[in-house]
């Protein structure tokens, strides 16, 4: 996921990067979420510069526990679950188990949630909506000055599972524009792109063209 905050006009905009998106690396194709397995952050930001043409500035890397604590110690997310949820994968020790309806996600649930993908009829794509959705609620439940004014002492909380080269000495800058921000003018978008099979694999291809126009609008700052 690529976050642009454009501190002229105190915009944020979201682009989420499917798993499956189609990139090359070192003259050979390949899936950005095999990237993610190798814990090369260089290498990440160098494939998202390099395939997507959009520089990236700072990065960070959070573990599920990062992301669990995250949830818990902002006290949980307010979210319609769409549909129940149900999941098993004892190889990589994920039970999903969430029920429909209007609820409080604390940090387990909040992760069921985001890594569900096996009910969508409309594969991942529908799965990075559904992340989407969710980060909405959680800046729009807690972009608040109660919950900004502890941001400085949840970063070094959580240091030990987050992993980033964004110096401690911009957060409070950066939260000065965050509580600017109109909420209801955050823009997220999807890479631009389709499914397409190639020798018997499936991967996402970026349409060029729309995202060119997508980086120059919102992405890449002039």
């Amino acid at each position: 996921m690529l976050l642009s905050l454009n501190r002229t006009d105190n915009s944020l905009a979201v682009l989420s990067i499917p798993r499956d998106t189609l990139i090359t690396t070192d003259k050979q194709d390949n899936k950005i979420a095999h990237l993610m397995t190798g814990g090369d952050d260089q290498k990440i930001i160098d494939a998202v510069t390099n395939n997507l043409e959009i520089p990236v500035n700072y990065y960070a890397r959070i573990n599920l526990e990062g992301f669990r604590n995250i949830i818990d110690i902002l006290g949980g997310v307010e979210f319609n679950v769409p549909f129940d949820m149900l999941y098993d994968d004892p190889a990589q020790n994920l039970h999903i188990s969430l029920e429909k309806g209007l609820q409080i996600l604390d940090g387990v649930k909040a992760e069921q949630l985001v890594r569900y993908r096996s009910g969508y009829p409309e594969g991942d794509i529908a799965r990075v909506q559904m992340q989407q959705n969710f980060i909405m609620e959680l800046i729009k439940q807690k972009i608040d000055t109660k919950y900004l004014a502890e941001i400085s002492g949840l970063y070094n909380e959580l240091s030990k599972n987050v992993v980033t080269n964004y110096p401690s000495a911009k957060i409070s800058e950066d939260i000065k524009v965050l509580n600017k921000i109109n909420i209801k003018e955050i823009e997220t978008f999807i890479l631009p792109g389709t499914t397409e099979f190639r020798q018997g694999t499936s991967y996402f291809v970026v349409n060029d063209t729309e995202l060119k126009s997508l980086t120059e609008q919102k992405f890449v700052l002039k």
